[in-house]
């Protein structure tokens, strides 16, 4: 799953998450299992270890830099995915961490949500801007073998406080949650319709606000849009055929 099989232009850029998706979820009920168990988590933990150790390996035996780098293999997001585990079982082992501040309506919904808003804003042009932090220039080791672990624990902490501090319910941003994958499938095939095409719309005179204002007005709907439509025709009829992985009780302590 190094790079694409099929090579379909735009329309197949992102389709190595696809690959990726499955061997996850080949293995998901193996480790919900796992970390279901008395000190499963220590060992999923162990896990992430090991495979930190096994990604410095390739790098200090000189393997193919771009794939450490890349996201299209298995190594190098698998830590990701488990930490996300590790969250989601710690925000249910500790449940009573969520409920520790209490926070008045009006300042979740007049501060919180705006910020958190601009966060997440702010979050993409840096990346866009500064191509995933490679203005921090940090050596090979450090970039390539550790990066993929700190983006996943900046999202682990990011998702924390949102549930701690923001209501949850809060519609737009869940919808959004569940469009979310057919959004980052489809925004590259829209991005490339609109540069072939040469949709462009410039009432700023200024390059850089008109590609904002080009890409709110005609790939972000169509990205949402066409999102929307796959995830309840195509995704949520298979989510729908979900079953429990699990028949025994989840382990409490």
């Amino acid at each position: 799953n190094h790079g694409n099989v099929f090579e379909g232009g735009a329309f197949t850029a992102l389709f190595w998450t696809i690959s990726i998706e499955w061997q996850f979820y080949v293995l998901f009920p193996f480790f919900l299992k796992i970390i279901n168990k008395p000190n499963g988590e220590k060992i999923i933990l162990g896990f992430i270890g090991c495979v930190l150790i096994l990604r410095l390996d390739v790098i200090f035996l000189g393997v193919e830099q771009d794939f450490i780098k890349s996201y299209a293999a298995f190594i190098c997001r698998i830590n990701q995915f488990l930490m996300g585990m590790l969250l989601a079982f710690y925000c249910k082992k500790y449940a009573f961490l969520l409920k520790g501040l209490s926070i008045h309506h009006w300042l979740y919904t007049y501060c919180g949500k705006p910020l958190i808003c601009i966060g997440i804003l702010y979050t993409l042009l840096l990346f866009s801007k500064f191509q995933s932090w490679s203005f921090l220039n940090w050596s090979s080791i450090w970039k390539n073998g550790f990066f993929l672990d700190i983006e996943a624990i900046y999202a682990v902490i990011f998702i924390f406080l949102y549930l701690k501090f923001i209501n949850y319910k809060w519609t737009l941003l869940t919808k959004t949650g569940e469009w979310s994958y057919s959004i980052y499938l489809l925004h590259v095939v829209y991005c490339n319709i609109v540069l072939s095409q040469q949709w462009f719309f410039a009432p700023f005179n200024d390059r850089w606000l008109d590609s904002l204002f080009t890409a709110s007005v005609t790939v972000l709907p169509l990205t949402v849009l066409t999102s929307i439509l796959t995830y309840h025709f195509v995704e949520r009829p298979f989510l729908n055929m979900r079953v429990n992985y699990l028949k025994t009780p989840i382990y409490t302590p």
